[in-house]
């Protein structure tokens, strides 16, 4: 009978597994060695050429400030701007007490008048307020707790209470001191 062998007579050598390896190996940092050359060139050529965009934009930079600054009207340029900024700065902080007063005569009752008002930034007013009863001080009061008076005055408190004469009538007049949101005196247009 004949013999079968499966395995067959092939038998793999080893030198020939090994020089097969070194040659994939050698090829492999072959290709890793030409990458990296041509990765260098890109990247020194690109630096250079970016080096010569920054001389030629600094030089252009250079002769724009020199033309600036022999400009015979470049200083009277300078101080407007100065000045422009100088009340922008101003106006920003500027107080518009105009606004108060009409939002104070809102809430007023028209028996009620003001002998004085002071009024600072921080949003403290002291009023003076003259009424014909205690009756209508009451009610001129009880305004400043509407809500829609309420968002703008808060805090009402009474100082003090005297009996007065105004234009030869007698008459209660309150000290009454109140805070309002100082927002109120910021320019309404913008």
């Amino acid at each position: 009978m004949a013999e079968i062998n499966l395995l067959g007579n092939d038998t793999i050598d080893p030198a020939s597994i090994t020089a097969k390896s070194l040659r994939l190996v050698s090829s492999l940092l072959f290709a890793v060695l030409l990458l990296m050359l041509l990765s260098y060139g890109y990247f020194s050529f690109s630096s250079w050429g970016n080096g010569n965009k920054i001389e030629d934009v600094q030089k252009k930079t250079s002769a724009a400030t020199q033309e600036v600054a022999q400009n015979p009207q470049r200083l009277e340029v300078v101080t407007r701007q100065g000045q422009i900024q100088e009340v922008n700065s101003l106006l920003s902080k500027h107080l518009y007490w105009s606004y108060l007063l009409p939002e104070l005569s809102r809430v007023t009752l028209s028996s009620a008048g003001y002998t004085r008002i002071t009024a600072d930034d921080k949003g403290k007013l002291d009023l003076t307020v003259a009424v014909p009863t205690y009756q209508d001080l009451e009610k001129y009061l009880q305004v400043f707790n509407l809500p829609e008076y309420h968002q703008n005055f808060s805090n009402v408190r009474i100082t003090s209470i005297s009996r007065t004469s105004v234009n030869e009538q007698l008459a209660i007049q309150a000290q009454i001191r109140l805070d309002f949101d100082p927002k109120f005196l910021r320019d309404k247009g913008r």
